[in-house]
């Protein structure tokens, strides 16, 4: 006579593997780092769940030439606002070829921290004396933009990024580099976002009859929109702007 298969046992091993596993993974190193995260950020940053659901960064390139970032590879102190909480005195950088911004927190243990927050929450920050809005506009969503003049007829933005190429610096496997930061640079006329990378093109913007008094403002202060600073082109789009309203 052949013995009955013994079900029961087999259920409660079933039942054994089950509770192990759900145990084993709710101890788990990572998830102990992202607890830990999580209550570290809470303490620093209160309950706002926008800074709560951000990630930890990691360089994904350690092997590139270069880096991603706007400046210098370092945290410098700014501000910033995550769901219309002004943070101060944060220390962030801002990674141009990912478009995000990496914050450097200490947590209780004394350990320095990067920590990547959503752009979704993120609406303004600052970055060595510039102002970086985000728009939605052009096709863009969810973008950061330099803001170098907001006035009542036309803004002046600009949009920094950096591309990653080939190089040929390691022989043994393939590796890429980072190239100079670059601008593309836009003026807001009626809500509208129109690109312009010369003289001509930026003055092609205006009205017919504005164009000859624009023209002559930027020949007579030697503006050279390529290379002019960030204050001299302020200056020109406020200009700009005092025309409009003459309209």
């Amino acid at each position: 006579m052949k013995p009955k298969p013994c079900y029961s046992i087999w259920i409660f091993i079933f039942f054994l593997l089950i509770v192990n596993t759900t145990y084993s993974q709710s101890t788990s190193p990572d998830n102990q780092l992202i607890e830990e995260l999580n209550n570290d950020v809470k303490i620093k940053y209160g309950s706002n769940q926008a800074m709560v659901n951000g990630i930890l960064y990691e360089s994904k390139y350690n092997r590139d030439l270069g880096h991603p970032f706007i400046d210098k590879e370092e945290f410098t102190l700014e501000s910033i606002v995550i769901q219309d909480e002004l943070y101060d005195q944060t220390k962030l950088m801002y990674n141009i070829y990912d478009q995000s911004v990496v914050i450097l927190y200490d947590n209780a243990k004394g350990e320095q921290i990067r920590y990547v927050p959503s752009n979704k929450y993120i609406s303004l920050f600052t970055l060595n004396n510039r102002v970086f809005k985000k728009m939605n506009i052009g096709g863009f969503q969810d973008i950061f933009f330099q803001e170098i003049y907001s006035g009542e007829n036309v803004s002046c933005v600009y949009y920094w990024y950096k591309q990653r190429e080939e190089s040929y610096h390691q022989r043994t496997f393939v590796t890429f580099q980072y190239l100079d930061p670059k601008t593309k640079r836009y003026l807001i006329i009626q809500n509208e976002l129109l690109k312009y990378n010369s003289k001509y093109k930026f003055v092609k913007l205006f009205p017919s009859r504005l164009r000859s008094d624009i023209s002559a403002y930027i020949k007579t202060n030697k503006i050279k929109l390529k290379k002019s600073s960030d204050s001299q082109v302020n200056e020109l789009v406020n200009y700009c702007d005092k025309l409009l309203n003459q309209q």
